[in-house]
């Protein structure tokens, strides 16, 4: 499914057992298209879950959130899988921006998904965590009033008044980085509040202690200051969640729950980094909880112990029970339950895995 006119502005649909899946991308699909009469919503109201996907911000594809999007569908939920562009088609504020699009369409097409409105959660992994927080982010300090230094995109609107927004009949949309026309359809209104909470998994939340991080591991910071930029320009502090959520209160109060699952043997985004955002959102007066799984790695929660299956699949558990999807335990086999190839091999693949 297409959410914008950008490039790898798309996403893909799992749904639960018995759905027709076709009928309700199509409905959705018109029901968020501009002009068209909206066809009659489902008749369910399943949790949806926006998983935004990791890939170092060069590689990501929304195909690496499948294992997880099958299982959590097979448990009731509607899952997006969203792509947004990657370097170099984009620095870090663009797919920002990229993410807050998807947000929004997935919002206005819930009823038509089969999906609750009320009950939208974003999840994030790695990379996906940090453009993840940083949509959100943009979005609740513009339902403030403010504009956040990175972001060209978001739509300040009513000046920050709580209660029914008059949003204006037709918002232009953003224009490419050279300002010669509309890449993006006229963006639909959501509030960071329409979010019922956010996942964070394995996240990057402040690039400069990341640049830092990865510079003692061999990697030259010439490549990250390219990749955390806003106009041209190094932006590492502006493209920091934790320090913008300890810098605008004001956004934080408005960002929904926050929920952060985090390895405390993460060699690529050390936990470290998640417990200073949690503490920075907590310290502006938000709602944080960090969850730190001993021994678990970078890429542990989503791909090793998910290929070992249950119950070493904490992932899938955890994400499900948090946005209230069917706890029922599925025969093995079912959906991809089971273990999906020998142990041994996952063993070895994680000892080469250079994350």
């Amino acid at each position: 499914m297409r959410y914008g006119r950008r490039p790898r502005n798309t996403l893909d649909l799992y749904f639960p057992p018995g759905v027709d899946a076709r009928a309700a991308a199509a409905a959705a699909a018109a029901a968020t298209r501009p002009g068209s009469k909206p066809p009659r919503p489902s008749s369910t109201s399943a949790p949806i879950i926006v998983y935004v996907t990791g890939g170092a911000w060069m590689i990501g594809h929304r195909a690496w959130g499948a294992l997880l999007a099958h299982r959590a569908a097979a448990r009731g939920a509607v899952v997006a899988s969203v792509d947004y562009r990657n370097f170099p088609q984009a620095a870090a504020s663009g797919m920002a921006a990229d993410v807050g699009d998807a947000i929004a369409w997935v919002i206005a097409a819930a009823p038509w998904l089969g999906g609750d409105g009320k009950r939208v959660h974003v999840v994030g992994q790695s990379a996906g965590a940090h453009v993840a927080a940083l949509a959100l982010l943009a979005r609740a300090a513009a339902d403030a009033g403010k504009r956040l230094e990175f972001d060209d995109n978001t739509t300040v609107v009513d000046g920050g008044a709580d209660g029914e927004t008059s949003w204006p009949s037709a918002l232009p949309p953003p224009l490419d980085a050279v300002g010669a026309e509309p890449l993006a359809p006229t963006p639909l209104p959501w509030r960071a509040r329409d979010v019922a909470s956010f996942v964070g998994v394995s996240g990057v939340y402040d690039p400069a202690r990341l640049e830092a991080h990865l510079a003692a591991r061999g990697l030259r910071p010439a490549l990250t200051r390219r990749l955390f930029s806003a106009r041209g320009a190094p932006a590492l502090a502006a493209l920091s969640p934790t320090r913008l959520a300890a810098a605008h209160p004001a956004a934080v109060a408005r960002m929904p729950p926050i929920l952060l699952l985090h390895g405390t043997a993460d060699a690529s985004a050390p936990a470290g980094d998640a417990a200073r955002f949690a503490e920075a959102v907590v310290g502006a007066g938000g709602s944080a909880t960090l969850r730190l799984a001993d021994g678990g790695t970078h890429t542990s929660p989503l791909i090793e112990d998910a290929f070992r299956g249950p119950p070493r699949d904490g992932l899938t558990g955890a994400v499900c029970a948090h946005v209230g999807a069917a706890a029922a335990a599925l025969e093995s086999g079912e959906r991809g339950e089971g273990a999906l190839c020998p142990g041994a091999l996952v063993t070895l693949a994680a000892w080469v895995c250079p994350f």
